[in-house]
């Protein structure tokens, strides 16, 4: 078994960032992410709200964060865990046990699917969650977003400079958008239609049925559209990880993990930062910050152990 004084589990802005403030405090800190690091921002096309960088991409974002938190003395392991017991802060993966003094839980969240018919069967194969990793395959096709937010918006303005044709597909009235955003939608000469108040309700390619909802978004029965598309990129918000964790720490009601003002979870010594948090506002700015805020907190309570 290793043993480190801090372990962050997850590779995203938050974990990034709580490693950097873990070994900046003195403790031998180890992130295990599973696959890359980065989280969301790799998926994401240019970012231009993060303080210090006037424009820059998701991807690059993320390698500089990661570059970052290497270069400050955070061993960074690409693993898969297998289990986690928070009570004894011991972390099982396929190769090796590791325990720590404190965690930091900084798993993000994954894309929420669109629940239909032939979704599954179609997943990378004409159904996506991410333009900028998948959009090239579409060059010069028919594509349809589904979604009204800032991610579905930022995923047609990207997808628009290669696709023959965008469509929106969008549950709610209106977009809930920054306006930013939606100026450079309105511009767009390849958004071919917008569909709100729709839901998709099956995936056929190249048909995709969407049905109209009316109050509390309920389906309305026979409300019935067939579009033609060669691909749907969904964009409808995501779910937390936290498969991991169950019944071991509180969550809230939609399943997100609830934090007191110190990123303490329920159980002493284990914090949590990010977009797994029961909070209003996910952003790169603030799963940052939530990491800060967890390292610096955890490193007190290492201190007080020892």
């Amino acid at each position: 078994m290793k043993k480190f004084d801090v372990i962050v589990i997850g590779g995203g802005p938050a974990g990034l960032t709580a490693g950097i403030y873990a070994v900046r405090g003195g403790a031998k800190t180890l992130l295990i992410e599973r696959e890359f690091c980065g989280g969301q921002m790799v998926s994401t096309g240019e970012i231009e709200n993060y303080t210090g960088f006037e424009k820059i991409t998701g991807p690059e974002l993320a390698m500089q964060m990661s570059a970052h938190a290497e270069t400050a003395g955070v061993e960074i392991s690409y693993e898969n865990i297998t289990s986690v017991d928070l009570k004894s802060k011991t972390i099982q993966t396929e190769e090796e046990q590791y325990q720590a003094k404190a965690i930091i839980i900084a798993t993000g969240a994954k894309p929420r699917k669109l629940g239909c018919e032939g979704e599954e069967e179609s997943i990378n194969r004409g159904v996506h969650f991410c333009g900028i990793c998948d959009g090239a395959m579409y060059r010069d096709k028919d594509i349809i977003v589904v979604g009204g937010g800032n991610s579905a918006v930022e995923e047609v303005l990207y997808l628009s400079t290669m696709a023959k044709s965008v469509t929106i597909v969008n549950i709610t009235p209106d977009f809930n958008a920054e306006e930013a955003n939606l100026k450079q939608l309105k511009v767009l000469k390849n958004l071919t239609a917008v569909h709100h108040n729709h839901i998709v309700k099956s995936v056929n390619f190249p048909i995709i049925t969407i049905q109209k909802v009316g109050k509390d978004f309920e389906p309305v029965p026979d409300a019935l559209t067939e579009l033609s598309a060669d691909a749907v990129f969904v964009a409808i918000g995501r779910v937390p990880t936290t498969e991991l964790f169950t019944g071991q720490i509180e969550f809230d009601n939609w399943g997100y993990i609830k934090v007191d003002a110190s990123m303490q979870t329920s159980l002493s010594g284990v914090y949590s930062a990010g977009d797994i948090n029961s909070k209003t506002i996910r952003q790169i700015t603030t799963a940052a910050s939530d990491g800060t805020i967890a390292a610096l907190n955890a490193i007190h309570h290492v201190k007080n152990a020892k």
